[in-house]
């Protein structure tokens, strides 16, 4: 009896372990015979219409991969996947499969933060990830313009891949790369996205912003010092402009470090520029 008991607890896991071995091939065969139902497409909302659903569903028929009435089993998902994120509006699909017969699409669209226009006719996004996109016959992005003296064989640039770098800049970096750190940083606070219009380089190939209220030339210079700039930017706004008049200047300069120097409209060129304010002041000079 004593030997029997000490075999009795391997016996039930053996049978438990043929339990479940025989659970997984049953699961397997039935798997196997389940048939896809329907296709269910999500376009996660990031504020972006360049994909739509139906699009979504044309990519995968073009691979003569019609889901609709398959087995499940039988469907590539890794090949579904890959055409759709071969899609330059497609920042990223993920594909699977549920036991009821449905295929399930996720689809996360690109975030462009700017477009840029050369001076060859060339025009084209790029997104949060310094990707290229192209532009779109259904859909136009509410974002910053970058235009002015930028050559076409410059910034020419192949669809999908990364090309530009973020972060703030200084003077010795590619203009592609400074436009990008400035509207990067334009896109990601709201006030700034509301206040400046476009970007534009100058024939001396200084950046100057363009704003959406107003007619004032924001002359920026270069890429150093993104966020310093625009909290001067930001200071001279609420303090200045507010209480002296939107109409009484013609240029803001933010080149100088911790101030803001502005130029009176009705001055001529010998006309004295003001220096005005710094982040942490609540002076006007």
């Amino acid at each position: 009896m004593i030997k029997i008991k000490r075999y009795v607890p391997i016996a039930v896991w053996i049978l438990v372990l043929t339990a479940m071995i025989a659970s997984v091939a049953f699961t397997n065969v039935k798997q196997q015979e389940v048939l896809c139902k329907s296709v269910n497409v999500i376009i996660e909302d990031n504020g972006q219409y360049f994909v739509e659903a139906s699009d979504v569903m044309q990519m995968i028929s073009s691979k003569a991969q019609q889901p609709v009435g398959k087995p499940v089993s039988l469907i590539n998902t890794a090949v579904l996947e890959k055409c759709i994120n071969a899609n330059p509006f497609v920042a990223n699909a993920q594909i699977f499969l549920t036991i009821d017969g449905i295929m399930h699409v996720k689809v996360m669209q690109r975030n462009p933060v700017m477009r840029i226009m050369t001076d060859n006719g060339e025009s084209f996004y790029v997104d949060d990830q310094g990707i290229v996109m192209p532009l779109s016959d259904k859909y136009s992005s509410n974002v910053v313009v970058a235009s002015g003296r930028l050559s076409g064989n410059l910034m020419k640039r192949k669809y999908t891949e990364m090309v530009f770098v973020p972060g703030d800049t200084s003077n010795n970096s590619k203009m592609p790369d400074q436009l990008y750190s400035i509207a990067s940083c334009i896109n990601r606070d709201s006030v700034f996205n509301a206040l400046i219009e476009q970007i534009y380089v100058n024939q001396s190939g200084e950046i100057e912003l363009i704003p959406r209220i107003g007619d004032q030339v924001i002359l920026f210079g270069d890429a150093g010092n993104i966020e310093s700039k625009f909290a001067n930017l930001l200071t001279f706004y609420k303090k200045g402009l507010n209480k002296i008049g939107w109409t009484n200047y013609s240029k803001i300069n933010l080149k100088y470090d911790n101030q803001v120097v502005v130029e009176k409209r009705n001055g001529a060129e010998k006309e004295p520029v003001t220096s005005v304010v710094s982040a942490d002041s609540s002076q006007i000079n």
